[in-house]
């Protein structure tokens, strides 16, 4: 998690661009110029709110603002209570090289060679 200098929101990796961009003053930065310094937090943890799915017991990281979301594993709507806990900063981030849309391509292309799925 890295901040933006110029404003302090979190900065996120765009994939075509292969840069991090800044989604509220939309400045780019260099994945490698981006220095220690610029880190969100330097220890090796950090705070995020856990759920737990009520249906199937998958666990949901949510914000502060959330007061209800969806379960990425079952689809149920969630009503959240909040549970503070600490997890491990990744040491590094494999930044992705293909997009939603390539993905889809390469699904929707694998489906047409299988006998059984719907059109």
């Amino acid at each position: 998690m890295f901040q933006c200098a110029n404003c302090g929101g979190n900065l996120r990796f765009d994939i075509p661009t292969q840069k991090l961009l800044c989604d509220y003053c939309q400045s780019e930065y260099d994945c490698y110029d981006v220095s220690e310094h610029d880190n969100a937090g330097t220890s090796e943890s950090y705070q995020v709110n856990v759920f737990t799915c009520p249906q199937c017991g998958g666990e949901i990281i949510g914000t502060d603002q959330s007061a209800a979301e969806f379960c990425s594993y079952c689809g149920s709507s969630v009503v959240l209570e909040k549970k503070l806990r600490d997890e491990k900063r990744p040491s590094k981030i494999i930044p992705f090289q293909k997009t939603k849309e390539d993905c889809k391509k390469a699904y929707t292309k694998e489906l047409r060679r299988a006998l059984f799925a719907p059109k």
